[in-house]
């Protein structure tokens, strides 16, 4: 029933009512392409996962007044990356801490590059030989990093952000939780969810699977 649309998937063993004709995906910006063709280029052998505040920034209410694209990586390769990017041109910094988010934030140019050290590739897809961010993963890192390093979205801007993914996109709750746990976040994330769910009638189901 899901393969043929009547049906949507919201987690392992679990469905709801059917979804709109064509399910959204978060869209690359043409910073974020850029980003993953010098990185496929250089570092052919490293897969990091990008995520830029672009591609949900017209589902916030505020926002922000320059793009900031957060590169994960494993922490071992964290120079290698920011070296590849510097070569191009590229201002990249490795943030890890709120006083590195402040002067990244400090720092010239658009886009921002973050550098975030997270080996993980747990809910991303292939993207021009690097890996992007799925929504699941885009929605935790919000809240992670906005809460761990102070990254400039409101909170209310990552409830928006979370409504929309919820309504409108290919959203997997036990994706979502499964990475979480990964940045031992789960149970902040799955608050957020419930907080989310508990506007809207129509997300509900997304609230009983959290629990």
């Amino acid at each position: 029933m899901a393969k043929e649309g009547r049906v949507r998937r919201i987690a392992r063993g679990f469905y709801t009512s059917l979804p709109p004709a064509k399910r959204l995906r978060l869209q690359p910006t043409a910073n974020l392409r850029h980003l993953a063709q010098v990185l496929t280029r250089s570092v052919p052998a490293l897969q990091p996962v990008l995520f830029s505040t672009g591609q949900v920034a017209d589902l916030m209410h505020n926002t922000p007044a320059r793009e900031l694209v957060l590169v994960a990586v494993g922490r071992p390769h964290v120079r290698t990356v920011r070296r590849a990017l510097g070569i191009e041109g590229i201002n990249a910094d490795l943030v890890a801490t709120p006083s590195d988010m402040e002067r990244l934030l400090d720092s010239p140019g658009n886009p921002l590059v973050a550098i975030i050290p997270v080996g993980d590739t747990r809910a991303s897809e292939r993207f021009l030989g690097v890996r992007l961010a799925r929504p699941e993963r885009a929605l935790v890192d919000l809240l992670v990093e906005s809460e761990r390093v102070g990254l400039p979205i409101y909170p209310e801007d990552i409830k928006e952000v979370a409504k929309a993914l919820l309504s409108l996109y290919d959203f997997s709750v036990s994706r979502a939780l499964d990475y979480a746990r990964r940045r031992r976040a789960a149970e902040i994330v799955a608050r957020l969810l419930r907080e989310v769910a508990s506007t809207d009638p129509a997300l509900a189901p997304y609230g009983a699977v959290v629990g």
